[in-house]
């Protein structure tokens, strides 16, 4: 899906300059890389019943495949 965008590996990779622990994204929380491009998914994680990404319980790609975003990872 993000391919079909035309969006880069390097919209949220970075080689030289990995801010994560895992998967050398460009910010140090992975949903923050995410919601760097998905606004109301920012929003609704807001809200007071929300999926416990805020709270580092589970984040985005415990679900999504950012690699295959047309489909669910389970």
């Amino acid at each position: 899906m993000h391919a079909r965008r035309n969006v880069a590996c390097t919209s949220c990779h970075s080689v030289h300059d990995a801010k994560s622990t895992k998967g050398q994204l460009k910010t140090k929380v992975e949903a923050d890389t995410c919601y760097s491009c998905h606004k109301a998914e920012r929003a609704k994680a807001q809200r007071t019943s929300h999926h416990p990404v805020r709270e580092g319980k589970m984040s985005c790609s415990s679900c999504h495949n950012p690699h295959d975003g047309a489909t669910p990872r389970w």
